[in-house]
């Protein structure tokens, strides 16, 4: 209790309850009318390799979802260099499958390098019985996927 004589803080609004209630509504609907977009952290991927093993290389750089932006070759040496753009969310166990993959002839080097918007809508619905198959196949909308197994892990309502 506040000591004798100091002011008294002024009660609570009665409509105080409703006023956070409208904020939050109104928050949550310019939020959803904003078309939503998620940011997707980006690895540059770094493998020094031998040419004969450069096809599984890009298989496994491609069932990930990377994107190669510059192969060179050493002079004198059978290695060749190749600089790629890999998802974080797509590197864990990356260098073991690539090493499995090449039997150990490609070397990964993994460094953090930027955020890029993924151009899809995370709340995006199936609005026919034929967009069923689309919503149940996360290859299409990478972006609900993503969300998806967030929620999953989180034990939220997917």
């Amino acid at each position: 209790p506040p000591p004798r004589g100091a002011p008294r803080p002024p009660p609570a609004a009665p409509l105080s309850g409703q006023v956070i209630t409208a904020v939050r509504d109104a928050v949550r609907q310019a939020y959803m009318a904003a078309a939503p977009r998620l940011l997707e952290a980006l690895y540059l991927c770094e493998l020094q390799a031998t040419q004969d093993v450069m096809g599984r290389m890009y298989g496994v750089l491609n069932k990930r979802r990377a994107q190669v932006t510059r192969e060179d070759m050493i002079e004198g040496t059978p290695l060749f260099i190749v600089h790629a753009m890999l998802p974080v969310v797509e590197s864990l166990g990356f260098a073991g499958e690539i090493r499995k993959m090449t039997s150990g002839a490609a070397h990964p080097q993994l460094v953090f390098s930027h955020w890029e918007l993924l151009d899809v809508d995370p709340l995006e619905q199936a609005n026919t019985i034929d967009d069923d198959e689309f919503d149940r196949d996360s290859s299409k909308n990478i972006a609900r996927a993503y969300v998806r197994n967030v929620r999953r892990r989180k034990g939220l309502l997917v």
